[in-house]
């Protein structure tokens, strides 16, 4: 591909930004001199629509549009192409000379590991002009975690997740704010959308079908893909057919504490022969290509390793794709609370553990810092009326142990406050829960 073609491309990518009707998300980047953002995330969860979005954005907040510089690269033809930054840069700066040294320059690079030796490219990008630079990929050879360790020091990384429930509302019409109090108008609508969230997920492909069948077809594939692409292909994996029996498994059993030892009995049950080091291994994969993210025991290095650590899939309706006929609605309300606290823990810098106290009851979710401070602790039940005495007793006691004064219990519907020893315990629907962000729940 030549310079000519080169600007050509960035004519037309200029015109993709505006294309399409997208519904914004919640993501922030900042911008450091001499830095570039990475976008991070599973496959299939909208990074190539935030691209677009965050170029709109810049636009609406007064960048003139020749100033932003989008460019997709999934298309085959950057398969082995050759193509490199330096090229680019010439292509855009012959386009528009006269932004040469100017430092309102944005480029944003989509799927930016098709380009050749890009890591050097971007670096010395950054230390030829004073431009802003947001870059994503994902593929066989490259993740977007792949792409912020090879610009070690050079990045600013924004970890990108599926549908929030309020996003979810968002694609399907529907825009409301966490508050205290709603109308029953306003509730039943949320209480309907959340059943709807429930069913289809995370996915913004699957945000608004409501054919299950459909559904159904698209999380085969989406499977499909993160195995073969983001695993196999990846890592350059010998042993396919063990690799996805464990994938299966780990996914299956999301919520469910696993020790090596226990998935490789249940692999070798199944036929499949894995060592505890290689499924180790495997699930370290699994991590760096986000199709799960685990959930230690709380306590040092010690206790984690001594006890088994829990998995949680990207998306709770691939959980339910996979247990076709199995209810699941527990598990799945569990993994969505999961994925609404990845998102508080990282605006707050902090980790997400589960607990275990003394007494062997367990805390679905605790928040801490880097020095195992928690802050925020949560318990998941499917029918609070059912198990309320249990429930109550375990988070008591899992709050004196963590020294925490307020706590939550989820639940299906269940809504009430009350104070005991001291120490109170708030309970509420889940879809209270999922609308309220880190100011609320962590102060």
């Amino acid at each position: 591909m030549d310079i000519s073609q080169l600007k050509q491309k960035i004519i037309d990518d200029s015109k993709l930004v505006y294309k399409d009707k997208l519904i914004e998300r919640e993501l922030s980047i900042t911008f450091m001199p001499k830095k570039a953002n990475v976008i991070t995330g599973a496959r299939r969860i909208g990074k190539t629509s935030q691209m677009r979005l965050l170029a709109r954005k810049l636009a609406a907040e007064g960048v003139p549009r020749e100033k932003i510089c989008y460019m997709s690269f999934f298309e085959d033809s950057f398969i082995d192409s050759g193509v490199m930054v330096s090229q680019i840069e010439k292509a855009y700066y012959e386009l528009h000379p006269e932004y040469y040294n100017d430092d309102d320059v944005i480029f944003l690079f989509d799927e930016v590991q098709m380009l050749s030796n890009w890591g050097a490219g971007i670096a010395a990008l950054m230390e030829r002009h004073p431009v802003r630079v947001i870059i994503t990929g994902s593929s066989a050879r490259y993740l977007s975690f792949d792409i912020a360790t090879e610009l070690r020091g050079r990045t600013i990384v924004s970890h990108f997740y599926p549908l929030s429930f309020m996003e979810f509302m968002a694609f399907n019409g529907m825009k409301v704010e966490c508050k205290a109090i709603y109308s029953s108008e306003e509730e039943a609508g949320i209480r309907k959308m959340f059943w709807q969230y429930l069913e289809r997920g995370s996915y913004p492909e699957l945000a608004t079908i409501s054919d299950k069948v459909l559904r159904n077809m698209v999380l085969s594939s989406y499977f499909d893909l993160m195995f073969s692409r983001d695993l196999i292909e990846r890592f350059e994996i010998a042993k396919a057919s063990e690799l996805r029996a464990l994938m299966r498994r780990v996914i299956k059993t999301s919520s469910s504490p696993q020790s090596l030892k226990r998935l490789e009995h249940m692999l070798a049950s199944s036929g499949h022969k894995l060592s505890e080091p290689t499924i180790s291994t495997y699930l370290m994969m699994m991590e760096e290509a986000a199709i799960i993210s685990p959930v230690p025991c709380f306590g040092n290095e010690k206790i984690q390793k001594a006890n088994p650590t829990k998995y949680y899939a990207v998306d709770h309706a691939i959980v339910r794709y996979l247990n076709e006929f199995t209810p699941m609605k527990g598990t799945c309300e569990e993994i969505m609370v999961h994925a609404h606290l990845l998102r508080v823990a990282q605006e707050r810098g902090m980790r997400i553990f589960y607990h275990r106290t003394a007494k062997d009851y367990e805390a679905d979710f605790v928040i801490a810092d880097d020095d195992l401070q928690p802050f925020m602790i949560v318990q998941v039940t499917d029918d609070f009326t059912i198990s309320r005495e249990r429930e109550i007793r375990g988070m008591l006691a899992a709050m004196e142990e963590l020294s925490l004064y307020d706590g939550y219990i989820i639940s299906s519907e269940s809504s009430e406050e009350q104070v005991l020893n001291g120490r109170r315990i708030h309970v509420m629907p889940i879809w209270r829960f999922l609308l309220m962000g880190s100011n609320v729940l962590i102060r």
